[in-house]
């Protein structure tokens, strides 16, 4: 869990039942939609689900609240999208 990898409180979860293939894309757009409906700001990484043009791209982007990362499947989120994710995360503070 990151809770207790980077001693955090716990994290409230956007599902917890399992999903799989269409359920599972339909379920993480749902959830991203939902955090930004909520006035949230998102950080959505994900290798195959997170939109890196596009319409849905412009939708999650589009106040600048969301920032979407979609790392390489082999070598996982790097070091400069870590850094995005710092700079993002320090934004409006």
């Amino acid at each position: 869990m990151l809770e207790r990898l980077w001693s955090l409180p716990t994290l409230g979860r956007a599902f917890t039942e399992p999903f799989r293939d269409a359920g599972a894309s339909a379920a993480k757009l749902a959830a991203a939609r939902k955090v930004l409906a909520n006035g949230r700001r998102l950080i959505w990484t994900d290798d195959l689900e997170v939109p890196h043009s596009g319409p849905l791209y412009d939708e999650l982007t589009a106040d600048g609240r969301g920032l979407l990362i979609r790392p390489n499947s082999s070598r996982g989120l790097q070091r400069s999208e870590l850094n995005d994710i710092h700079v993002f995360a320090l934004k409006d503070r």
